[in-house]
């Protein structure tokens, strides 16, 4: 019997598919619901998988679920059923109530009732890091508008982060290196719910009489991302192209892709499939996996998502960040477009270099990023 009781506040409705960080949300809620009798309140500023409904999967393991879009305040002058969901919460005690990231803090304050125990704040990653990571990369690429509307984020989550050390009981993060990135400052305790998947186990792989194919999945609508296939398309893939033994092809699996995006696409072996039902599919016909990202943060479930279905990755540093992966160990890393491509191309060259990855690498995300680990982490809170 479960006697404490937690209102798990999230700004996606969760899902076990589709973007980071609905598939964080449903992993840690599937989690916390073996501890904890839950409540699920959804303060939709995102879109997902599942739309604003909650998945059946998840309903069952909460004590009730309540999506309410927030954005559509605005639009109607008020909130579809906040009333009623305001009084379904009012006389709740809750043990503990649990926000997930750092932008639904000050949504979540109007609707918390008064009784609560404890505060925990799940960050994901660091906010002000990020923020600061894509406005380099503006910066660089001569666009200082958007890289002083990143500063000027960046500064603001700072703020926001050190109040919610101030404020919150626990604070939560995906990996020991945002936790280290955090200032030691206010009485939060700071501990590491760590990013996990299923592990779906080894799939046929792609042809290896046809053209060698590398494969990118990833929301396509997210600047890194499409800033980072961008520059592998214009920098990186025709070296690929000139000096590979074997026709090679580059596909591009997600939704969302900008115009810039489908220009890009157009180049010689590169195919932009687009969003697909299941990415299985995608991967049973891949060779190999590049994550191109130069900014962003968090750990890459595309990285663990990959290493789960037995396919050699290559990435940037930044695109490894988090996860306890060792170069040329579980993962080949590369940052700029000469290595980028050498990389690529000692992939195609080396069956054997494929497979210890391979291995490796499956067997890292069997130890550290299953949803096992993250149970037993929860067990112990």
């Amino acid at each position: 019997m479960k006697s404490e009781s937690m209102l798990f506040v999230s700004p996606v409705v969760p899902s076990l598919t589709g973007n980071g960080l609905a598939m964080r949300a449903a992993r840690t809620l599937f989690a916390f619901s073996r501890r904890y009798r839950v409540t699920l309140l959804v303060l939709a500023r995102y879109g997902s998988p599942a739309g604003f409904s909650v998945p059946s999967d998840l309903g069952a393991v909460c004590e009730s679920a309540f999506v309410v879009p927030i954005f559509a305040r605005k639009q109607s002058g008020g909130l579809p059923g906040e009333r009623m969901v305001r009084h379904a919460l009012a006389d709740e005690h809750f043990d503990i109530v649990h926000i997930f990231r750092l932008d639904t803090v000050r949504h979540a304050k109007r609707w918390i009732p008064g009784v609560v125990s404890e505060f925990w704040l799940d960050l994901d990653d660091v906010e002000s890091v990020t923020h600061r990571g894509i406005a380099e990369l503006h910066r660089k690429l001569g666009d200082e508008q958007n890289a002083a509307i990143e500063f000027g984020l960046a500064s603001l989550n700072e703020l926001a982060e050190i109040d919610a050390l101030r404020t919150f009981d626990r604070v939560f993060l995906a990996s020991p290196l945002d936790i280290e990135r955090l200032p030691l400052f206010g009485p939060a305790r700071m501990e590491v719910l760590p990013n996990v998947l299923p592990i779906p186990g080894p799939i046929q792989v792609g042809s290896e009489t046809g053209p060698f194919t590398f494969l990118f999945v990833g929301t396509l609508g997210y600047f890194p991302n499409w800033e980072g296939i961008s520059w592998l398309i214009r920098d990186v893939w025709p070296i690929v192209c000139q000096r590979a033994n074997r026709p090679v092809e580059f596909h591009i699996v997600g939704n969302g892709a900008s115009r810039e995006l489908n220009w890009c696409a157009m180049e010689p072996g590169v195919r932009l499939i687009g969003p697909v039902e299941n990415v299985k599919g995608a991967y049973e016909n891949a060779n190999a996996i590049v994550v191109p990202l130069r900014a962003g943060g968090g750990t890459r479930l595309k990285v663990i998502e990959a290493f789960g279905f037995c396919r050699p990755v290559i990435t940037t540093s930044i695109g490894v960040e988090g996860i306890d992966a060792i170069p040329d160990r579980e993962v080949i890393v590369a940052d700029d477009a000469d290595s980028f491509a050498d990389g690529m191309l000692r992939l195609i060259d080396d069956a054997r270099l494929r497979d210890i990855l391979v291995s490796n690498a499956y067997q890292l995300a069997l130890d550290r990023y299953t949803e096992n680990q993250l149970e037993a982490i929860v067990q112990h809170l």
